[in-house]
């Protein structure tokens, strides 16, 4: 289960921003947005299996849940 929760992660809006802002910061007159980064991700790096098979979508709510009860942790510690 931890390569699917780990090819999820990587597609993940806060990863893909990260790559950008490294992309940008690199090469400044390359211009590549979120959508085709995470496209070439999706289609070029991680193997299809960790991304199309029913664990996959599991690995999403597993994401979302720990997701949840890291921001409950957050808002009740403010």
């Amino acid at each position: 289960m931890l390569r699917y929760v780990l090819g999820q992660l990587i597609l993940s809006d806060e990863v893909v921003t990260s790559i950008r802002r490294k992309f940008k910061k690199l090469f400044p007159d390359m211009k590549i947005d979120a959508d085709r980064i995470k496209e070439m991700i999706s289609s070029e790096i991680v193997k299809r299996e960790i991304l199309d098979l029913d664990q996959s979508k599991e690995a999403v709510k597993i994401i979302k849940k720990a997701e949840k009860k890291v921001a409950q942790k957050a808002t009740n510690q403010e």
